[in-house]
């Protein structure tokens, strides 16, 4: 499992173009979603299985550009190869949860359970993360599906 999501994040960092399979404009809809409806006391995010850190950049600067005088939002990404720790991403298996993150996230997003080795185990994980007045996104196509397999 390690090998093949190392192998997968080696291919996604060697592209000129930093990828995201969801697009700009939906993880802004979703920033305007979190800035209308869940209250930030904590200005803090985590975005699982993220690989290139597109997504929680995006998040970042639109969060911030939604916030009364642009405040700064900690926006953190998980992945499994060892390769992604940069860009504000943790090197973890996100079907673990981290002690720190217990209960500290304004919200949670990830768009990719299709990758989980235990999807229950994953959002159980990722659920432990959640403030209790946040929220768990989970970003959902038939691209993954079997539908979506080449």
């Amino acid at each position: 499992y390690r090998a093949e999501q190392e192998s997968a994040t080696e291919a996604v960092l060697a592209e000129t173009e930093m990828p995201s399979w969801v697009p700009v404009r939906d993880i802004q809809f979703l920033a305007e979603y979190i800035n209308r409806t869940v209250p930030l006391h904590r200005r803090f995010g985590i975005c699982h299985g993220t690989r290139a850190g597109v997504e929680q950049r995006i998040f970042r600067e639109h969060l911030a550009r939604l916030s009364p005088g642009g405040v700064e939002f900690t926006v953190l990404g998980s992945d499994i190869a060892g390769v992604a720790d940069s860009n504000d991403t943790v090197v973890m298996d996100y079907h673990v949860e981290r002690p720190e993150w217990r209960g500290a996230a304004d919200f949670v997003y990830s768009n990719a359970l299709d990758h989980a080795l235990a999807p229950a185990r994953a959002i159980s994980a990722w659920m432990g993360a959640v403030a209790p007045h946040g929220i768990l996104i989970l970003e959902h196509s038939l691209m993954s599906t079997e539908l979506g397999v080449n």
